[in-house]
């Protein structure tokens, strides 16, 4: 079991999922280690290409929406949602920097799923930022733990303004994916397998696209 601080324990503790354990730090740039997902094709059609006004941005309503419970169960059929609380548990798990454009921005929307009694844990966060929030994002993460893998996702089909990744490492225990898209972010950090942010991607594009 990977020691936590009382903060993270408390959240479990608090979100009924005794067992579970999680550590994030800061987005440093001194330790780097990308995930490297066998990612679904997301929606072809990039989000500044549907809908450039961030005003006009719809975001799927829910959690089940944006993932539908079918699709998380893929990562393990034990999984179930805990979405209150679910702020508290991606701040938790993601850098501070993420956090900042998360609250800077619009519609935000936070996520996350669990297995009770084991360290599997996944949190979900969705934004539309501005322009500058989001520039001023990209360029944080490209100096950060995070290593640009934007390439790499486009070889499986997923084509984004910008895609950032990072695997575990003796700092963080958890993976993470964020994609840029457009104005939207959408943030993940899990220690379950699992292509969250893709499919998060997923839902946004087919929602927007069908106006």
């Amino acid at each position: 079991m990977i020691r936590t601080s009382a903060i993270v324990a408390s959240l479990m503790l608090a979100l009924g999922l005794t067992g579970c354990s999680l550590l994030s730090g800061p987005e440093s740039a001194n330790e780097s280690s990308a995930t490297d997902p066998a990612a679904p094709e997301a929606s072809a059609v990039p989000m500044d290409e549907i809908e450039p006004a961030a005003a006009a941005v719809k975001i799927p309503a829910t959690c089940d929406e944006l993932i539908s419970p079918e699709t998380v169960e893929t990562a393990d059929p034990r999984i179930q949602s805990y979405h209150p609380g679910s702020q508290e548990l991606a701040e938790t798990m993601l850098g501070p920097k993420t956090v900042a454009a998360l609250v800077g921005g619009s519609q935000t929307m936070y996520c996350g799923w669990g297995i009770e009694g084991t360290d599997a844990l996944a949190a979900v966060a969705i934004s539309v930022l501005d322009d500058t929030v989001r520039d001023d994002l990209v360029a944080a993460l490209s100096d950060s733990i995070y290593s640009d893998v934007t390439a790499e996702y486009a070889t499986k089909g997923v084509t984004a303004d910008a895609v950032f990744g990072h695997g575990y490492s003796s700092e963080r225990h958890n993976m993470g994916v964020i994609i840029v898209d457009g104005p939207v972010l959408i943030a993940t950090a899990h220690t379950v397998e699992g292509d969250f942010a893709v499919y998060a991607l997923d839902s946004v594009r087919q929602l927007n696209a069908a106006g």
